[in-house]
């Protein structure tokens, strides 16, 4: 079903891209703030490696998170779970692989040079993986790849981006976007606005931008 709600102050957590898209029509008399959401930088897509095995069958482990340096990679970020923490049954874990990658490289593909990519990236970070745990590649359990095709499906961020707007000279600060838009009682926040990306980075962007709409309602001294 669909439904309409009313809010004379309204939240936009999603990426600021996604305005082009939701306000077509009013960004037309909004021509300054259209372009400046046009000329955006790129965010980073991910392509991210999930998988299974037993405990016993990988070796060399001395800490739950790693990054691995490589030509090929450049920064391939690893998580492994530990018994308890409702990741992999007792016994077992998982172990997930990351790397930043380029989203229009996945977008412009036919659908065989796709899965083709996909499954060159597989096999590729299942080596690196196997080369730096001992692990047997016939000891897998399970293994599966997520590129930018799959965020952007089930998370709906244009491109599948997963991250924000690092900050840099050109957009740190007086010149990076706004929490407040050009459109009355429409806000942003999240990892697109200063302070940028990263869970912290996030949490001050939610927090600025509450302190902003209640100051814009005479309320000055808020705090949690």
């Amino acid at each position: 079903k669909s439904f309409i709600y009313q809010a004379k102050d309204l939240i936009f957590t999603a990426p600021p891209q996604s305005l082009l898209k939701h306000l077509k029509d009013p960004l037309k008399i909004k021509k300054n703030y259209q372009n400046r959401l046009n000329n955006l930088p790129d965010p980073s897509g991910a392509v991210v490696f999930y998988s299974a095995l037993k405990k016993e069958h990988i070796k060399k482990i001395f800490s739950n998170h790693y990054q691995f340096v490589s030509k090929e990679f450049c920064s391939l970020f690893v998580s492994i779970s530990v018994d308890g923490d409702g990741r992999a049954p007792r016994g077992e874990v998982t172990l997930i692989a990351s790397i930043f990658t380029k989203t229009k490289d996945w977008f412009d593909l036919d659908q065989q040079s796709y899965l083709k990519k996909k499954n060159s990236f597989l096999k590729k970070i299942s080596l690196e993986l196997e080369s730096q745990f001992n692990i047997d590649p016939e000891k897998w359990l399970h293994r599966e790849l997520a590129t930018p095709l799959g965020f952007e499906k089930w998370t709906k961020r244009p491109n599948g981006i997963v991250g924000g707007l690092g900050q840099n000279p050109d957009i740190f600060g007086l010149f990076g976007l706004s929490s407040r838009t050009p459109f009355e009682g429409l806000w942003l926040c999240g990892d697109s606005i200063y302070p940028g990306e990263g869970t912290a980075g996030v949490s001050q962007s939610a927090l600025m931008v509450s302190r902003q709409i209640l100051a814009s309602k005479g309320i000055e001294n808020f705090s949690l």
